[in-house]
């Protein structure tokens, strides 16, 4: 019996933005001074998720592109409350939580930036290991506008 399922892999992959998304599966290979870190991307859910790699699936004689995506958790609410909506702090499962996502539901590269939340009146503490606070690329709506493309310097 033949398959009718074949897999394809890559590393990078070119927004509607203009940004270059990346993946866990080349950057962590690569020294550190070498790396962009531009491997988190935010979804139509508005979700920051860590993509692993992309890939193009064969299903049925239909190409579709999806990634493998390690998420992040839901935004912590008590925090974001205090912060008067300003920081959205995510955990991270590290390898916890994976999901299959379409390539065209990636709205945009982010930075996940380690912070770690001061202890309050209970005491409660998030090691910086495992929290994040979202950060975006201010602007970027109005730079698609003008056609931005970022420049790729890397060959893999």
């Amino acid at each position: 019996m033949k398959s009718d399922l074949s897999v394809v892999r890559w590393a990078r992959l070119r927004l509607p933005n203009g940004q270059i998304a990346r993946s866990a599966w080349k950057e962590t290979r690569r020294p550190l001074n070498k790396i962009r870190i531009a491997r988190n991307v935010k979804v139509r859910t508005q979700q920051p998720v860590e993509v692993h790699f992309y890939f193009r699936a064969k299903i049925r004689d239909e190409v579709q592109a999806f990634t493998l995506a390690d998420l992040y958790s839901q935004p912590d609410e008590e925090f974001l409350e205090e912060s008067y909506h300003t920081v959205w702090s995510y955990g991270h499962g590290q390898g916890e939580h994976f999901a299959v996502v379409p390539v065209q539901n990636i709205l945009a590269v982010v930075a996940m930036i380690p912070h770690s939340i001061a202890a309050d009146a209970d005491k409660r503490y998030r090691a910086p290991e495992t929290t994040f606070f979202l950060v975006e690329k201010p602007g970027l709506d109005v730079i698609q506008l003008i056609g931005y493309k970022e420049e790729d310097t890397n060959n893999d």
